[in-house]
């Protein structure tokens, strides 16, 4: 049986220095948890950061030849709105990948636009609204 190719697709943690590293360094850790696992298994795979430099993610994927993904990525270049790209872009490559649609992830970063479609879907919420700000 033919091994596939597994693509570990991480955000790129920010520099050391940061106050913030710890936190945004932890998909590393998972990373590393993952190579392990893999490499265990004699699993071919490889690691590739997902950031805005999107031909440079499409081109190392392309170059890997990966057949399918685990997609940990929290952010884009530590913007969270973004989360749902890489798995946008891995969904428009074809490669199946771990984890919520780019749909899904995308919705998830605006509560109002989910507890709308909640609502009018018939499941009850808590009540809401938005606040866009104090009158001057």
């Amino acid at each position: 049986m033919k091994h596939l190719t597994v693509g570990i697709i991480h955000n790129e943690p920010i520099p050391k220095g940061d106050p913030n590293w710890e936190s945004s360094a932890d998909v590393l850790a998972q990373v590393e948890a993952i190579e392990a696992a893999l490499a265990e298994l004699g699993q071919p795979q490889v690691r590739i950061p997902f950031t805005r430099d999107l031909s440079r993610f499409v081109s190392q994927v392309q170059a890997a030849r990966i057949d399918i993904a685990f997609n940990l990525c929290e952010s884009v270049d530590e913007d969270p709105l973004l989360i749902g790209h890489p798995a946008a872009v891995l969904e428009l490559l074809g490669i199946p990948f771990t984890g919520s649609s780019a749909m899904a992830l995308l919705l998830s970063t605006d509560k109002l636009t989910v507890k709308r479609l909640l609502s009018a879907s018939g499941l009850r919420t808590p009540p809401f609204f938005l606040y866009e700000g104090a009158e001057v």
